[in-house]
């Protein structure tokens, strides 16, 4: 009988311990705005605690995330690699937001804050990106980002870029104008396996000294 009674007993507590875990594990979800999953690839991390992911040494964090009117707005945070110019994006398919299965590329950034290290220099930027789509209660949403970047100057060195490029053993011959108002630079000899987008957005990478990611974010939106 005192066996039996001992057993009735283990057997509520373990019960009451699972119960008690639920309720735990409700709290926790109801109270979060969003659980973001961070991942290089197509692979998803499984964490759903993982908030940020560290790619050729830039750390992207996705810290926020709601409706502004007509558009779904996003804030990331990243670290920066130097004191330079830092920002994502050059064309509007470098920042793409999934919503179920439609995908959506950025129509506005900006800058929200920058964090500085004791010396002075800029160490952290948070970027608010703007997507032109009403998001849903409950939605997946996946966003990617493609690369970081040092803003292009309005004056190529293109002696210093050929360097680079030659450097690189990458093929690839640029010129650049030589009117004072004009900058740029153009392609005029590339591998023949890269057709021009792809040869001109390699020497873009190396002059603008691109960290390429991608930093993919996995998300549920829920209205706060």
């Amino acid at each position: 009988m005192l066996k039996n009674n001992i057993s009735r007993y283990a057997a509520l507590i373990g019960w009451a311990l699972f119960f008690l875990l639920l309720i735990a594990l409700s709290a926790f979800v109801v109270g979060s705005k969003f659980i973001v999953n961070a991942s290089n690839g197509e692979d998803v991390n499984s964490n759903p605690s993982v908030k940020e992911l560290a790619i050729n040494d830039v750390t992207m964090s996705i810290v926020n995330a709601h409706q502004e009117g007509e558009y779904f707005q996003v804030d990331v945070c990243y670290s920066l690699p130097d004191d330079r110019d830092w920002i994502l994006t050059s064309h509007p398919d470098d920042a793409v937001l999934r919503v179920d299965s439609q995908s959506y590329t950025i129509r506005e950034e900006g800058v929200l804050d920058l964090k500085f290290n004791s010396d002075g220099i800029a160490s952290e930027k948070c970027q608010y990106m703007l997507f032109p789509v009403e998001v849903k209660n409950g939605a997946n949403l996946v966003l990617s980002l493609k690369k970081v970047y040092v803003s292009e100057p309005d004056k190529v060195d293109c002696p210093s870029l050929q360097r680079q490029l030659d450097e690189r053993k990458s093929n690839i011959k640029v010129s650049c104008p030589t009117e004072a108002n004009i900058g740029g630079f153009g392609v005029t000899q590339k591998p023949m396996s890269m057709n021009d987008e792809a040869a001109h957005e390699f020497a873009l990478d190396v002059l603008t000294d691109a960290r390429r990611g991608p930093w993919v974010f996995h998300f549920q939106f829920t209205q706060p």
